[in-house]
């Protein structure tokens, strides 16, 4: 393969990838996603299973595309948000 397809593979993946944010009671639980259809994230369980627990947390869980944050923790780009629907 030539580096500019592996670049341009990595490209394509990296707008896939999305962190999943979910309301806790100790503030803020991170995890990630991955787009696997227009309107459709896969994620592991632990990372939502609080909305089995309550489910009115549902409404306040963000997804967020393209966030990037360096090394040292500074926010690069804050990404693109997006809401669960209820379903």
């Amino acid at each position: 393969l030539h580096v500019l397809q592996v670049l341009e593979g990595i490209s394509r993946t990296k707008n896939c990838v999305c962190r999943v944010e979910v309301p806790a009671q100790n503030g803020i639980t991170y995890g990630t996603g991955f787009l696997i259809a227009p309107d459709l994230v896969l994620t592991n369980y632990h990372v939502v299973e609080a909305l089995h627990i309550d489910g009115q947390i549902v409404e306040h869980v963000k997804i967020r595309f393209d966030f990037e944050v360096e090394a040292g923790g500074n926010v690069v780009h804050p990404g693109t948000e997006y809401k669960l629907h209820r379903d």
